[in-house]
């Protein structure tokens, strides 16, 4: 923001003809200034300019003013903001008289209305609250509010803006005091309703004299409706006295046939709800939630019901957002009355109710927790429904539920019935794609207890068909595996008991996939990655521990601990990644190497070194003598389904070490790249492991110290 003395140096370098004349009346008060030997300080312009304006009187007609006004008002509304709030409270009846005959409607100059407005804006924000405390039927800024509250339905678009915004910046700046909402909130409120409610009638006239006439064509209710809009957000909401009428005005106007109308009342209830999401305003939301309850329609009213619905769930939804702040029985009132709204009676609005159910499962989380178990069984027995229309949206709560609550809450209560289906139940296997894209930061041991005996006894059932031809059993129990073990990256994905599921038996476990299972690798491979990479985002995330576990259930403390508790398991998972990575095909190998990556990462150093050293002398005993002829190439062998070379694979794995690596064996690693380079056979022979070799540098660049060596090494480099 610019400061006082840069916007009084902008005044007097015009870009504008009309701009002139306020530089000339700038000039002279800062000559009057001068001829007084006054300090030129905001105070000082606001005292010369107030007492010119004193001196100029009202004009005789208030559309004939004259320049000098415009220019001394305008003057005046720059410098108030910049006078201190004591002058402004103890001078407020003799700095507002003579700017009272311009805040009127009946002000034709434009530009200085808007001035005019703006004057008044800085003195009310100045107020305290005993001066608010006067009456309105004597000069006080009530009175002078009053003036201003008129203006903000006023039929010129930039002097209402100007003046709804105007009322906005007064109730966001309340002087201290007990109350939730400002002095004068009430008040506001008290006229947008009456305004909203004169515009109603006139519409209701008019319908009757004119059978035609449109509710929404009226712009008299849009500028009350966009005063109330304005009220509702500088108050937080809506003061706490006026929210039945209001809600009863805006049901009212919900009514309504034109959907621009309907639209607008809308907009007027969600402004409320969110501005009741801050731990002050939220108090009035039991008191809102009440009202709205209390004014529900017929249950045959077609037209009302829908909005009513959609309205009441999205004040239940912002009810949830700051769930520490409701007791156990206010969360279980909200759940039974969301409940209710899944019966049959209210079935034309469900794909509404389900909208705010998601809403309810985010911001409960799992502290969901009893409260929501019963909603959630609901929806599942409506999903599972073949007749049912909205599995689509069914899924859609599903899958919030799944992430917040947990796959062991909701499999609880919608078990999946697939190896011992339960009497007269059918099996739920449509949830494991649910579970495959919505499980995360949850128990991993669930996986362990449930799902991996699933998979087992699915893997079982296809292992004693034999070789016969599959018939569609044998199909179905496949695919459950697959989908079983696509759950497990999400498990994997902050688990919460880390520490304690991710054992030797655990990694012995998926070791074994690994090896034997092909068609399950790029679900493991990316599980035990999420288990490190989840944990490293932790650490480097710019979040406070008490937001942390406020949203994970986790600290920066905890992801550290399971970082160094995947370190002891780091060698020996890195050996089955390496032993996997060269049996695979090279366009199947790439979620190896992100996974390889990401345990190198967690891996202590000295293991490093040692591993670096292994593969190292490998790769030397693999590389050709010097005078070594071309390899034999296989008659008809495509190259597509084959192996690459043993000295492609271990120089892959060599790049993904490097960046690793400690700077004491980069002298090493920097001979071996030689040696690579250099080779008269492989330079001769083998050009892609040249490119491989050239990797390396770029991979170096990506680490601080990788980078200051390749500097220190680029004569060296570059004679390579």
């Amino acid at each position: 923001m610019s400061t006082f003395e840069e916007k009084i140096e902008a005044i007097k370098k015009p870009n504008l003809e009309s701009q002139k004349h306020t530089t000339v009346v700038l000039s002279s008060i800062e000559d009057t200034l001068k001829e007084q030997n006054t300090k030129a300080i905001p105070t000082a312009y606001f005292a010369a300019l107030l007492a010119l304006l004193k001196q100029l009187g009202p004009s005789t007609e208030a559309a004939e003013a004259t320049e000098i006004v415009v220019s001394t008002v305008y003057l005046l509304d720059l410098v108030t903001s910049h006078v201190s709030a004591a002058l402004l409270r103890t001078q407020f009846t003799s700095i507002v008289a003579p700017l009272a005959p311009y805040i009127t409607s009946n002000t034709q100059s434009a530009p200085l209305l808007r001035s005019a407005i703006g004057c008044l804006e800085s003195i009310l924000v100045a107020q305290d609250s005993t001066a608010w405390a006067h009456p309105i039927n004597q000069t006080s800024p009530r009175q002078a509010l009053q003036a201003l509250l008129n203006l903000t339905v006023d039929g010129r678009p930039k002097i209402r803006k100007r003046a709804q915004d105007a009322v906005k910046t007064i109730l966001q700046n309340a002087p201290p005091g007990p109350s939730l909402d400002h002095p004068a909130a009430e008040m506001c409120a008290s006229a947008a309703q009456n305004e909203l409610k004169k515009a109603v009638s006139v519409v209701h006239q008019n319908r009757k004299q004119k059978k035609n006439a449109e509710d929404g064509n009226d712009p008299g209710i849009i500028h009350a409706l966009q005063l109330t809009k304005t009220v509702a957000v500088a108050s937080g909401g809506w003061p706490s006295k006026k929210i039945e009428s209001l809600c009863e005005m805006l049901l009212t106007i919900s009514r309504s046939k034109n959907d621009y109308l309907v639209m607008s009342a809308f907009e007027v209830f969600e402004v409320i709800f969110e501005g009741m999401q801050d731990e002050v305003s939220s108090a009035k939301l039991p008191r809102l939630l009440d009202a709205l309850t209390e004014l529900k329609p017929a249950q045959n009213d077609a037209q009302l019901l829908p909005p009513w619905i959609a309205i009441l769930s999205r004040g239940y939804a912002s009810a949830v957002l700051e769930p520490s702040m409701y007791d156990e029985k206010t969360l279980q009132t909200v759940a039974n009355k969301t409940l209710e709204l899944l019966s049959v009676k209210y079935q034309t609005a469900w794909m509404e109710v389900f909208n705010v159910l998601s809403a309810l499962l985010d911001a409960l989380r799992w502290r969901g927790d009893p409260y929501l178990l019963p909603i959630v069984q609901a929806i599942g027995e409506l999903r599972g429904n073949n007749g049912f229309q909205g599995k689509k949206e069914a899924d859609e709560v599903l899958g919030h539920a799944i992430r917040n609550l947990g796959p062991k809450v909701v499999l609880n209560v919608l078990p999946l019935n697939l190896v011992k289906p339960s009497k007269g139940q059918s099996g739920r296997a449509w949830m494991l794609p649910l579970l495959r894209d919505n499980v995360t930061n949850t128990d991993l041991q669930h996986f362990k207890d449930e799902m991996v005996p699933l998979s087992e006894n699915m893997y079982q059932r296809v292992m004693d068909h034999g070789q016969a031809e599959k018939s569609a059993d044998i199909k179905v129990f496949e695919t459950v595996v697959s989908q079983v073990w696509s759950c497990l990256p999400g498990y994997c994905d902050l688990p919460i008991d880390l520490q304690l599921s991710v054992d030797q038996k655990f990694a012995e476990l998926l070791s074994n996939v690994l090896y034997q299972q092909h068609e399950l690798r790029a679900d493991v491979c990316r599980a035990l990655q999420n288990l490190v990479i989840s944990n490293q985002a932790i650490l480097e995330a710019d979040t406070e521990d008490e937001k942390l576990r406020l949203e994970h259930r986790t600290t920066k403390d905890d992801a550290r601990k399971n970082l160094a508790h995947l370190s002891t398991l780091a060698g020996n998972l890195l050996a089955v990644l390496f032993n996997v990575y060269s049996q695979t095909l090279p366009q199947s190998r790439a979620y190896i190497l992100q996974c390889i990556n990401a345990y190198l990462s967690v891996t202590p150093e000295k293991d490093l070194v040692e591993t670096f050293e292994r593969v190292a002398t490998m790769l030397e005993s693999e590389l050709p003598k010097a005078d070594a002829p071309a390899p034999k190439r296989e008659q008809n062998q495509p190259t597509k389904g084959k192996l690459p070379p043993t000295s492609h694979t271990l120089l892959d794995l060599i790049i993904a070490l490097s960046v690793h690596l400690p700077r004491q064996t980069y002298a090493a690693l920097f001979k071996l790249a030689s040696s690579v380079l250099t080779n008269p056979a492989v330079l001769k022979h083998d050009p892609q492991l040249i490119k491989k070799a050239y990797k390396l540098v770029p991979r170096l660049a990506t680490s601080t110290i990788g980078l200051e060596a390749l500097k220190a090494r680029s004569s060296e480099l570059q004679q390579l």
